[in-house]
């Protein structure tokens, strides 16, 4: 069982026609995936149910938790509510998903208007974690932060990771073993040596994908997880979104690409491999 921090809230670029048309059930500005509240129209943000220190040293907003929805997060010290844990205002902006690249797409448009896979979008979504390092290739219960009602029209049923970018990994792991009181799971080079060093955290059933960037801290991804992925294809393109055709994931399982300009930001949704 988790007993480290869960993440409970996402802030998402877009607005809410440009999420519904990736097949989610939008009521007031969110949507939830099992123990994630996600408010669209938003700075990419981030927030977790407890904390252990104040999460600003991280470098990303922190979502504004939604009355009635997301109990305050509390200091795991004292269970008082604690600093920096919630209340920062959330604007617009779009991001890019490849580390060193500065508006790369994890697809490109076709010519009927489709979107096309060029590579596993962004930095991590679509599996480069090597064994046991990544996001869960199994499903889980409700509690573990997957929705088995699979409620929305894409049937996506739980937030599968997170990536977040950082200029230097030592620093970031240092305040993220801080923030969240729990170690990596794993990091490791997954593309090889020339490639970014990556670290891996669980906040539930998702997982926080850090990416060596070099470059300042962003949120720059997600990816949802689904138990059909040819479902949730055929549900985004009824309702309109640019998505590419399903294929193989590097750690097992399948990946499916939106046009990282739909939002200006790197989604997927991914199917766990059978077990």
């Amino acid at each position: 069982m988790n007993t480290g921090p869960l993440l409970n809230r996402i802030g998402l670029p877009g607005d809410e026609s440009a999420w519904a048309a990736l097949g989610f059930d939008i009521t007031d500005g969110t949507f939830r995936l099992g123990a994630v509240t996600c408010t669209v129209g938003a700075e990419p943000a981030w927030g977790f149910d407890r904390v252990h220190a104040d999460p600003a040293v991280l470098g990303i907003p922190v979502a504004e938790r939604i009355p009635g929805l997301d109990p305050s997060p509390v200091s795991a010290r004292d269970g008082r509510p604690s600093a920096g844990a919630g209340s920062e205002s959330v604007g617009a902006s779009g991001l890019g998903a490849q580390a060193g690249a500065p508006h790369p797409e994890p697809g490109t448009r076709n010519g009927s208007g489709a979107a096309a896979d060029s590579r596993d979008s962004p930095a991590g979504i679509g599996g480069r974690y090597g064994p046991g390092a990544g996001p869960s290739s199994s499903t889980a219960s409700l509690g573990n932060g997957i929705d088995s009602r699979a409620t929305h029209p894409n049937v996506a049923s739980y937030v599968d990771h997170l990536v977040y970018w950082v200029p230097d990994l030592d620093d970031a792991v240092t305040a993220l073993n801080a923030v969240l009181g729990a170690e990596p799971r794993r990091r490791f080079h997954p593309r090889g040596p020339s490639g970014p060093e990556m670290a891996f955290y669980r906040v539930g059933k998702p997982f926080l994908e850090v990416v060596s960037s070099g470059r300042p801290p962003i949120l720059a991804g997600i990816a949802f997880g689904t138990t059909d992925l040819d479902r949730t294809v055929t549900a985004v393109r009824a309702a309109g979104g640019p998505i590419g055709d399903p294929k193989p994931a590097v750690q097992g399982g399948r990946i499916a690409s939106v046009w990282n300009g739909h939002v200006k930001w790197g989604i997927a949704f991914m199917e766990p491999k059978p077990r």
